[in-house]
């Protein structure tokens, strides 16, 4: 088992070597298991993007719309090559996809955020002046300012997602809760219309949780957010522990509304915390 002093130095080889293991012990008959690659990023944000950003529930009962900067930090998350589909063997469909990053605890939602405006306005610049050289998110127009995201985030859904998911996230304080400063982070849990109530939503999520595991990696901690009853399922079923539960509809905003009602059968988002046990016990 080997010892890293950081996820972050993660190498993409060992990333890939832990995915092989797992596509080794997946076996769906006429599915196949892929680690979401550079060939795969534009196709897989479409996914997410029509399969679970615009049909979460605070996005409906918002009416929050895709944009660049939307678009830019699913890219961002992608990136990171730990996010896993299914696809279809004969058609080449997607049929599930389960978005994983690195969280740390000394990047908190506002830093975050700074850094995706940083990234729309860069990829702006670039699209305006015609200028291929890219600009580092280390060097960002915001730098020197007071950090005000609030006032910068383009729309009032903007702000009032970004106020209620930061509000949920400190409630939980996963890092303080476990002691640990960073972890995977289960960003995203979509499925295909065509394929939904087949039970590829949990298979998904657990072989997720087994390429973590083949990283060999002691202790390893994941955190994930369920917004819906049906990922509050999985989560519960699994054994993740439940940090936080925020309501939807009694959640009041900065300016004193009650913006997130229309939000269907689901009540809340439920924050979670996993230990990824190295025996296999899920």
């Amino acid at each position: 088992m080997s010892t890293l002093p950081s996820l972050k130095d993660l190498t993409y080889e060992q990333k890939y070597e832990a995915f092989k293991k797992v596509q080794a012990e997946t076996n769906i008959p006429g599915v196949r298991l892929e680690l979401v690659t550079e060939k795969y990023y534009d196709d897989a944000i479409i996914f997410m993007r029509d399969n679970f950003v615009l049909k979460e529930p605070i996005c409906t009962a918002l009416d929050l719309k895709w944009s660049d900067m939307l678009e830019a930090i699913w890219r961002e998350a992608c990136k990171e090559s730990l996010s896993l589909m299914f696809v279809d063997d004969k058609t080449n469909e997607f049929i599930a996809m389960r978005s994983t990053k690195i969280a740390y605890k000394d990047e908190n939602l506002d830093e975050s955020m700074l850094q995706m405006l940083s990234l729309n306005d860069a990829e702006e610049s670039t699209q305006q002046n015609g200028d291929e050289t890219t600009q580092s998110t280390s060097d960002n127009p915001y730098k020197d300012e007071p950090l005000d995201i609030m006032s910068m985030l383009p729309s009032q859904e903007l702000k009032y997602a970004f106020e209620f998911t930061k509000q949920y996230d400190d409630k939980a304080n996963f890092f303080d809760h476990f002691g640990v400063t960073e972890a995977f982070h289960f960003y995203g849990l979509a499925v295909s219309e065509n394929y939904k109530r087949k039970g590829y939503a949990e298979k998904i999520v657990r072989a997720s949780i087994s390429m973590i595991r083949h990283l060999g990696l002691d202790p390893v901690y994941i955190k994930g957010e369920a917004s819906s009853n049906y990922s509050r399922r999985i989560y519960d079923k699994i054994g993740m522990e439940e940090l936080c539960d925020q309501k939807y509809r009694s959640w009041t905003a900065y300016d004193g509304t009650q913006p997130i009602q229309n939000t269907g059968v689901h009540e809340s988002v439920t924050v979670y915390g996993y230990r990824v046990k190295q025996n296999g016990g899920d």
